[in-house]
């Protein structure tokens, strides 16, 4: 019996071919049994068999495609070949312009009408074109660009002090301040040694307010503190001056004079060279390896040698002379 019937379905061949169906049509009877004389006149197809699953097989189907979605698709955005976002200087490039802020303080950056313009805009110019792009400058108060806010911007100047917020991160020295310790130009005293114990007048914020106290960092001082001094806080060199003047000090240490305007202000330097030099820094807005490369490129350029000339002679055009780039990076 199985051999016939293996023999007879090699007669008829695949379910598809027609020789299947005309084979089946001659075996199934006119009356086969559905109550009627209807004889088999269709085609034969095989069967599609649609499967019924479960509920916890959807289930389980459905997380494996959710995590294919969450490992495949990052793969498939990162992988081989893809690169990763850009950091600050990549976005920088891309927009081709830099967004720098000065600190808008006398001398560093002056107002001249509708114009904002001196040594600190000078250097924003220099650093952008060195980097092959436009700048953008705008003035902030340096106490903003010291803490990361005042608007939206890419690299700061703020030309006095630290950065002290988690904002920023502060980059190399473009130029160094000098603050030199002075007294009443009618004033006997002629040494360091002999202020030990005064009273010595230093500007808010300032490095040599901090070279009084003992907190001023040990490349920048270039002499020691007077022992035993007690510092005076006054808002400005101007209102030092006059302390000198009433004699609530013996002495003072300049913030923003420079040597040569001394004299004009009745003041002379107890000692021929400054007391403290101050690193003005670049600061960059942001930190860690978003701004990791800027910082890079900022260090290399300060140091090529159109770059350092171009500062240099920012400098003498706005200090009278003096290149107080000098020494920096």
């Amino acid at each position: 019996m199985d051999d016939e019937r293996i023999e007879q379905a090699l007669r008829q061949g695949p379910p598809d071919e027609p020789a299947f169906e005309r084979s089946i049509a001659t075996q199934i009877p006119a009356d086969s049994g559905r109550g009627d004389d209807t004889a088999y006149r269709g085609t034969v197809r095989r069967a599609g068999i649609v499967p019924r699953y479960g509920f916890a097989t959807l289930v389980a189907s459905a997380v494996v495609l959710l995590v294919a979605v969450v490992i495949v698709r990052p793969l498939a955005v990162q992988g081989p070949g893809s690169s990763a976002p850009p950091d600050l200087l990549g976005r920088i490039r891309a927009e081709g312009t830099v967004r720098i802020a000065v600190s808008g303080e006398h001398p560093q950056t002056t107002a001249a009408g509708e114009a904002v313009i001196g040594f600190d805009v000078d250097v924003a110019r220099v650093i952008a074109g060195s980097l092959g792009l436009q700048s953008e400058v705008s003035v902030v108060a340096p106490t903003d660009i010291l803490d990361g806010t005042g608007g939206d911007w890419d690299i700061g100047l703020p030309s006095r002090g630290p950065a002290v917020g988690s904002g920023v991160t502060a980059g190399p020295a473009y130029y160094v301040w000098p603050s030199w310790l002075v007294t009443d130009a009618t004033s006997p005293i002629a040494t360091p040694e002999e202020l030990d114990g005064a009273t010595i007048c230093g500007v808010s914020g300032s490095a040599g307010l901090a070279w009084l106290r003992g907190e001023a960092a040990s490349e920048d001082a270039q002499i020691d503190p007077p022992t035993g001094a007690t510092a005076l806080e006054r808002a400005s060199d101007d209102d030092c001056a006059e302390a000198l003047a009433s004699g609530q000090a013996a002495a003072a240490v300049t913030a923003q004079l420079l040597d040569d305007e001394l004299a004009g202000q009745g003041l002379r330097a107890v000692v021929e060279d400054p007391v403290v030099q101050e690193r003005r820094v670049i600061v960059v807005h942001g930190s860690g390896s978003d701004v990791a490369t800027l910082l890079t490129a900022l260090d290399a350029t300060l140091r090529a040698a159109p770059t350092s000339q171009a500062l240099a002679d920012a400098s003498r055009r706005a200090f009278g002379g003096r290149d107080l780039t000098e020494g920096t990076p």
